[in-house]
Order: C-alpha cells, then structure tokens, then sequence
C-alpha cells in the first residue's frame, strides 16, 4: 500500500518547490499518495483559522507532511505562523531539523538541529509596551531530555556515516547557560558511545568559527569536513571565515 503524504504548499516559495519536489519524487519512481490541503494566508484572512480541525485529523494520519513555506506580508498576525509551522512541530513532536548538504565530490555532512526548543519555546514578553522605555525579552528554553535525544539522534546517525564523525558546534563561551547544557550533555554522550559502541568512535567540539573552517596559518589543522583527511577547504569559505574572525577581534579590540 502506498504511503499517504499530505502536501502544504501554503505560502510564497512554496507554492513554487513543492509542485516540483512531487515531480521530482515521481521521477525518481516514489509511489506515493498525495493529498493537498488549502492551508495558506488566503485561507487564514477568510477563517481566522490556521489549520481547522478536519484538516489537523487527517495531518496526524498521514504517513508524512511535505511542506512549503509559511508566511504572507498580508498578515502580520503571529497566531499564524504559531497556527501553522510551531503547531506541527509542537504537538508532532518534530523535535529533529535535518539539513543534509550534498556537494561531491568532497562536501557531505548533514546539519542537525533541536526544532522545538530554544528560542522556538516561546518564552518571553514586553514591558511598557509602546513606550519610550519598552522592554522585550526572548527566553531560550533548554531541556535535558530535549537535549539529549536530539544528541543521540545525531550519534545514531554518524555512526552509520563513512566517517562516523561528529561536531558540536555551539557558543558556551556567551550562551553559558543553555550552551553549558548542551557541552555537558553531549560530553556525557559521546562517553557513552566510546563505551558501548566503538573504542574508534570520534566526537568532537569545537567553537562555532573553528567548526566551520581554520586558517591557512594555524598550526595544528583539524581533520576537514569535505573529505576523510585534512585537505584545502573552498577558497569562498576561507574568506568567508576569515572576514568573521577578523570582524570578532575588531569587535575585542574595541
């Protein structure tokens, strides 16, 4: 029986990829069942509803959500985008936001990221708003099992990779709190994983500059992240790296 995917193009971009995405996947000899449902700010401005209820049902039935791009100048209106996108990660419980990056012949890595914690929590609000004297505060909301799964989603995964390797990349240095939850228990884990799975087993951290890229100066390079051994990154990406840590000490200086 075929998988049933329920498509929501919803806004902008996505009325455009999506529709391709469906050839591509048809293309590529997926039988799969698709069902398209009007979910998008012309829906919104007529109901006042981001997703009704019968829709919602049958969006927890589906096998898998394919989905677009939420948002429209035309509403301003946050409940929309909560109604929508911070909805069907909330109570799907789509805690993983998987971003696989695919350039051969030497870049292949995927980005993992928690989806429905940090800043995503909500947490925070105004004083005095409106005034000359308006404070606004945005809480990052940080929980161990929060943490943790998506850490061991992300060893489950390097460790069926080529490589089976693993970076954490992270600012404990200014997010000391949050940051430090996320050091710690990613410290703990990949303990787990040295004594469980593989004495070869490599996870490492680094500072989220260092993660990305080193200088053709440094004396100690660590193993790239384009290829099995240390090599010469894209000449764009050196740059690129470099214009930031020349940014980060001018900022020091001053």
């Amino acid at each position: 029986m075929a998988k049933h995917i329920a498509v929501l193009p919803c806004d902008g971009a996505g009325k455009e990829v999506v529709p391709e995405a469906i050839k591509v996947l048809t293309a590529a000899g997926a039988k799969f069942e698709y069902e398209e449902f009007d979910i998008n700010a012309d829906a919104y401005l007529r109901t006042k509803v981001a997703i009704p209820a019968e829709v919602w049902s049958q969006l927890e039935r589906a096998d898998a959500i394919l989905f677009g791009s939420v948002g429209d100048p035309r509403v301003p209106d946050a409940e929309y985008l909560a109604g929508v996108l911070l909805r069907l990660r909330f109570e799907l419980d789509l805690y993983i936001n998987l971003r696989p990056f695919w350039a051969p012949p030497r870049v292949d890595f995927t980005v993992i990221r928690e989806n429905t914690e940090g800043t995503y929590a909500g947490e925070g609000g105004f004083l005095r708003k409106g005034t000359p004297h308006e404070v606004a505060t945005q809480g990052s909301v940080n929980t161990r099992r929060g943490v943790e799964r998506c850490i061991r989603y992300a060893f489950d995964l390097a460790r069926n990779r080529t490589r089976k390797h693993l970076t954490l990349v992270h600012k404990t240095n200014v997010l000391t709190f949050a940051g430090d939850l996320w050091q710690r228990t990613f410290d703990a884990v990949a303990a787990d994983q040295v004594a469980t799975r593989s004495a070869s087993w490599v996870s490492r951290r680094h500072a989220a500059a260092s993660a990305i890229t080193r200088s053709k100066d440094s004396a100690a390079p660590f193993p790239s992240p384009f290829s099995k051994s240390p090599s010469t990154h894209p000449s764009w990406l050196d740059t690129w790296a470099r214009q930031i840590t020349g940014r980060a000490q001018a900022t020091a200086k001053a």
